[in-house]
């Protein structure tokens, strides 16, 4: 069966990181996200950024 059916592999990565302002204990803003991801397939590669901020609430232990 092998050629029957049609494979593509692609790779895609992201990175990025944030500020976040802790204003209660389990309670956080974030002022700012920013994010970079690629995404390649084939000969074509795309790159998109992101920006980003909210609210961050924290669940769990310490």
């Amino acid at each position: 069966m092998s050629g029957d059916f049609p494979s593509d592999t692609s790779l895609a990565w992201a990175l990025g990181g944030g500020v976040d302002w802790n204003v209660l204990p389990r309670v956080a803003v974030r002022l700012v996200q920013a994010d970079l991801l690629q995404t390649r397939f084939g000969d074509d590669n795309q790159n998109n950024g992101r920006f980003s901020f909210g609210v961050v609430f924290k669940f769990g232990g310490k």
